[in-house]
């Protein structure tokens, strides 16, 4: 009969659209989670490299075996190295 068909019909169709709805509602659950996925890996592969480029740097500052202070006489040293080379330059001039 053909009410009987139409109303298979209908169910049939109410039921694919709420398995449609809860597919694309998972799907999108799905992306959601597969992006903050990919997020946490970017951001964990950059703090690796952080991690990379601080240990180097201990490495340099302790192979270097700099004291307390040592800066400071390094820094002067420069400036005084840097007052000989205006003096050259000065006297080279005077020739």
């Amino acid at each position: 009969d053909a009410d009987t068909h139409h109303e298979y019909l209908d169910t049939y169709n109410k039921e694919g659209q709420v398995a449609y709805k809860a597919y694309l509602d998972a799907y999108k659950v799905y992306k959601q989670a597969k992006q903050d996925v990919d997020h946490l890996q970017e951001n964990m592969a950059e703090r690796a490299r952080e991690l990379d480029m601080l240990r180097y740097q201990i490495d340099e500052i302790e192979e270097a075996g700099l004291t307390i202070g040592e800066d400071v006489s390094i820094a002067e040293e420069l400036k005084r190295l840097d007052s000989f080379e205006h003096i050259d330059k000065g006297l080279g001039s005077c020739y």
